[in-house]
């Protein structure tokens, strides 16, 4: 997937084709040489275009409508109101969660005989998962989606699956987290995600 990526990339720049066009600025960033630390999510790499120009309007709501519809927004994903202090807090929250939340494939509520746990262990996991990623930094985050995937970049869409085991770990050729149902509380859960995604920089099988 790789070399055809590169490929595309490479004979669009030979022909005189768009080069660039339709390609994350994030990823641009990172492809001309920058930090992916560096590399910040914006407006243009939420896929939704419905939910993009509602956060949008964040930037300066020019009517009572459109702060509603910031507001219905924020509320859908359970983040406070649009006030003159948390403008800049709140826009980076709801890119978090257009860009990556809304990606992610969350464990099927419903039991079955063959799951390690039950539906409200895994709603309780994916709350704790929802959780971190609301609060984490930009390297956290980083670090996160790599230890996931195997790089930086978001895949159209990721997967999670709560399993018996000691510590998070992840299928990167399947986009899949995979996080032990043993938590009893979000510290410990923190803790050892934490740990385990500071490992990503090690490459595989180091971990």
């Amino acid at each position: 997937m790789f070399i055809v990526a590169g490929r595309i990339l490479g004979h669009s720049f030979l022909h005189g084709g768009p080069c660039m066009s339709g390609v994350s600025s994030a990823v641009v960033h990172v492809l001309l040489g920058g930090s992916p630390e560096t590399a910040t999510v914006t407006l243009e790499d939420c896929p939704d275009l419905d939910i993009r120009e509602t956060i949008s309007l964040k930037r300066s709501p020019n009517s009572d409508l459109d702060k509603i519809r910031v507001q219905d927004l924020a509320n859908a994903w359970d983040l406070p109101f649009l006030t003159e202090n948390n403008r800049r807090w709140l826009y980076e929250k709801l890119l978090i969660h257009a860009v990556l939340l809304q990606r992610i494939t969350w464990p099927c509520e419903d039991d079955d005989e063959d799951d390690d746990y039950s539906s409200d262990t895994k709603c309780c996991m994916s709350g704790y998962l929802r959780q971190f990623i609301t609060n984490a930094a930009p390297t956290e985050l980083t670090n996160l989606v790599k230890f996931w995937t195997g790089w930086e970049i978001i895949p159209a869409s990721l997967s999670v699956e709560v399993v018996n085991g000691s510590y998070p770990t992840a299928s990167t050729c399947f986009d899949t987290l995979r996080i032990s149902g043993h938590y009893k509380d979000y510290t410990s859960f923190k803790n050892d995600i934490l740990g385990c995604i500071s490992t990503c920089q090690t490459q595989f099988g180091l971990v």
